[in-house]
Formats: C-alpha cells, sequence, structure tokens
C-alpha cells in the first residue's frame, strides 16, 4: 500500500523525482523487512550527506508548491519567516510565543512557533549555514551547532 502511494504523487518540477520515488520505495521495503547486512559496510557520513541534500530538495520542492512562492534557496526560503504559511489562530500563537520565547518573541509574535521549525531544520542540516540566523529564527542565545539543535528539538517536542 504505502509503495504505491508514491506513484500517486505529482513529483514535476522535482530534482531528481524519479530517484526520490525509488529511494522512498526502498525505505518502505526495508520498513516492511529489515535486512541490516548491507548496512554494515555503509559510510554513514556519506550516506548522511546524500540524505540530507535529497530533504533539502524535496523540502524546498513541496515548500515552494505548498505556498505557491519561488524560493531560489534554502536560505532565501527561511528569509520568509514569519511568512511561511498561516498555522493555528492568532492568539493562540501569541500565548504560544509569549511562553516559549517571552518577549523575544516579538515582533513575530502572531506567527505559529511551528514556523520557526520549517525555516530552521533545512538551515541546520546545511553543512555552512549562517548559525546567527538559525539564532535569530529560533530566538536562541546558543551559539553552537548543538546547542541550536538542542532548541530546535526542545521546540519540536512542543509544537509538532
Amino acid at each position: 500500500m504505502k509503495r504505491n502511494l508514491i506513484d500517486k504523487i505529482d513529483l514535476s518540477g522535482l530534482k531528481d523525482g524519479r530517484g526520490v520515488a525509488e529511494a522512498y520505495r526502498r525505505a518502505v521495503n526495508f520498513n516492511e523487512h529489515s535486512h541490516f547486512q548491507p548496512l554494515e559496510t555503509a559510510n554513514i557520513h556519506v550516506w548522511f550527506d546524500e540524505t540530507a541534500q535529497w530533504f533539502d530538495d524535496v523540502f524546498l520542492w513541496y515548500e515552494r508548491r505548498r505556498l505557491n512562492r519561488k524560493f531560489r534557496t534554502l536560505e532565501k526560503y527561511a528569509h520568509g519567516f514569519p511568512n511561511l504559511g498561516n498555522e493555528g489562530r492568532p492568539l493562540s500563537n501569541a500565548a504560544h510565543n509569549l511562553r516559549a520565547f517571552g518577549f523575544g518573541a516579538f515582533p513575530d509574535l502572531f506567527a505559529h512557533p511551528r514556523l520557526r521549525l520549517y525555516a530552521a531544520l533545512p538551515l541546520l542540516l546545511a553543512p555552512h549555514a549562517d548559525r546567527g540566523e538559525i539564532r535569530w529564527i529560533l530566538r536562541s542565545s546558543q551559539s553552537t551547532l548543538e546547542g541550536l539543535c538542542e532548541v530546535f528539538y526542545s521546540l519540536h517536542q512542543k509544537f509538532s
């Protein structure tokens, strides 16, 4: 069932859509029939880099379609915060933001905090992303990648 869902999705405009569909089928197959032996010799670092690149491509493709905007890069997408969609209700969003960020939530008080996660995730995966920008999006005082990831995970647990 899951394996066939990918065939129903219009992947036009996605770089290597067929490759993404095939990778999805392999992931479903692995989930259903786990066989770990071929993974014993895999280079996890290369595999992570490939997976992160595919995520970037699919994420940007999806967000372009969802928002009907032409973001050229993930950095341009992140600069779109807080205008990355309309989630939640403004007053509820304001309450969430005040609890999570205090007065640091201004001027984006009415944007749902999940939009921060959308904007920050691709930057956290990028090898040379501007940490200052990630700090601004997450309203964090952390300056290390590990610290920013901890802030991201904490917000993810609350708002996803």
